[in-house]
């Protein structure tokens, strides 16, 4: 292989150090995670070992590809797959604001609403409707309106999130129109 180059890698130093070279340049220092041998006596300051250290390696058959090892090609990571938006669930706790997105898949997304424990409970929804207006317009592109039902509990707040309209695929039976406005 007229190509590759040599790497050598030397002899272990005073403290396990390796020095590596490629083609006789250097390319720096290897040390080995494995765990010292018991049956090897140092002496400290000199730390020479009773058994002679391993002869140098030479290495000739890596592969290598425009001067540069070959490596396997980096995917980008996807964001989580977050549902459309069909409801929300806003609970006051001693610890905060929580809320509960459901999804229109049967998903569910919790956590914690970003604003101060004593917040009013108006603003709270407000933030809460904001939260998930940006999160189906980050996701899919969509806006989304949120209608806030009539509190059960004082503590407990629901409401219902729709597809805003004029985000509504044209109907095929109404030449153009979205299904909301043909009626």
């Amino acid at each position: 292989m007229a190509n590759t180059p040599e790497v050598t890698v030397g002899a272990p130093d005073d403290l396990g150090w390796r020095k590596v070279t490629i083609d006789g340049k250097s390319a720096g220092k290897v040390r080995s995670l494995r765990a010292p041998d018991p049956h090897t006596t140092t002496s400290a300051p000199n730390r020479t070992a009773a058994v002679d250290p391993p002869p140098e390696l030479t290495v000739t058959n890596t592969t290598m590809l425009d001067s540069g090892m070959v490596r396997r090609k980096k995917e980008k990571k996807k964001r989580p797959a977050f549902g459309i938006p069909k409801g929300i669930v806003l609970l006051a706790t001693p610890e905060g604001w929580r809320t509960s997105v459901l999804t229109m898949e049967g998903g569910m997304l919790c956590g914690r609403l970003d604003v101060p424990i004593n917040t009013d409970p108006h603003d709270a929804r407000a933030a809460a409707a904001v939260m998930v207006a940006e999160l189906a317009r980050d996701f899919h592109d969509t806006d989304v309106e949120v209608n806030w039902d009539p509190p059960r509990e004082p503590w407990s707040w629901t409401a219902q999130v729709t597809l805003a309209a004029e985000n509504e695929p044209p109907s095929p039976d109404t030449e153009g129109q979205t299904a909301s406005s043909a009626k």
